[in-house]
């Protein structure tokens, strides 16, 4: 991974790759992908009172059908320490499986200066997650991960963008609604849903804003703003007390390719209260290979 980071970032060839966001990526080529983050959290997090870490990974693919519509396909899993639960109990599982589908159309201004498009996209997320500690791992890095990682959690992510270039510079908008339903559980001899609370239907909003500067051919500096909005009962983060339902993170990043080689290093940090609370920055990075 660390050799494919390093020709990602430094080679410099005919073939340019397009910006790899950590949010939503409009449109993928076929490639297969690693990512992986890792995030230290504070003493506060879990009960042992000691400062604890989560690693995530998350191995996934996309595929082209034509020109317009792509297929992928995710397979995440963590690591979290004793120190970052609230069972005090480190634990290594699997996330939630995702599969999802994408449309993008792109367009070209009158004086061939401008290029802009829209992209429709849509996955599900199967309840694949089946331990307590996963929403430990879900609330590091609500913006992009809480469907990935939440216990016992259906999702359908529906999402619609635009997207506008011009030279060396583009920037992309996109929003979406989060649909989550969480497996009802028996939680001291009552009937809760995973996360502690007694209502099951989550309804969440996502939105993200990002923006490139292509530097060479195949090198791009990113910066991206990911929020979440959440339901009361999630906002909750399995308390009683309702923290933020804003959940927003700011996540500069670097993304490139040699030749089929893809990579990307990124550093996210978290603006709200309530995740700053856990962590106070996540990083990243991801080393793939197109076909």
């Amino acid at each position: 991974m660390k050799l494919a980071l390093v020709l990602g970032l430094l080679g410099a060839t005919s073939v340019s790759a397009a910006p790899y966001y950590v949010g939503e990526n409009l449109k993928q080529n076929n490639a297969i992908n690693l990512g992986f983050l890792d995030a230290p959290t504070k003493k506060e997090v879990g009960t042992t009172g000691k400062a604890g870490n989560v690693a995530a990974f998350n191995l996934n693919g996309a595929y082209s059908m034509t020109n317009n519509s792509n297929v992928r396909i995710a397979f995440p899993f963590y690591m979290v320490s004793k120190n970052a639960t609230a069972s005090a109990t480190s634990k290594n599982a699997i996330g939630n499986l995702s599969i999802g589908a994408g449309w993008t159309d792109s367009f070209q201004s009158a004086n061939r200066v401008w290029n802009y498009g829209y992209s429709l996209t849509a996955d599900i997320y199967a309840p694949t997650s089946r331990k307590a500690e996963g929403f430990s791992v879900a609330r590091i890095n609500p913006t992009t991960d809480l469907y990935r990682f939440a216990t016992k959690a259906t999702s359908v992510t529906p999402t619609a963008g635009i997207f506008v270039g011009r030279d060396t510079f583009s920037a992309k908008t996109n929003i979406g609604l989060g649909m989550m339903y969480l497996s009802k559980s028996s939680v001291s001899g009552t009937s809760q849903t995973a996360d502690g609370q007694t209502k099951a239907a989550r309804y969440l909003v996502n939105w993200q804003t990002a923006a490139s500067w292509h530097a060479l051919q195949n090198l791009n500096a990113n910066i991206e703003y990911n929020t979440v909005y959440l339901d009361s009962k999630t906002a909750m983060d399995g308390g009683t007390t309702k923290r933020a339902q804003f959940r927003s993170s700011i996540t500069p990043s670097l993304s490139g390719n040699y030749e089929q080689i893809l990579a990307s290093a990124y550093v996210t940090l978290p603006i709200d209260a309530a995740t700053r609370d856990r962590t106070a920055v996540a990083f990243g990075v991801n080393a793939g290979y197109s076909f």
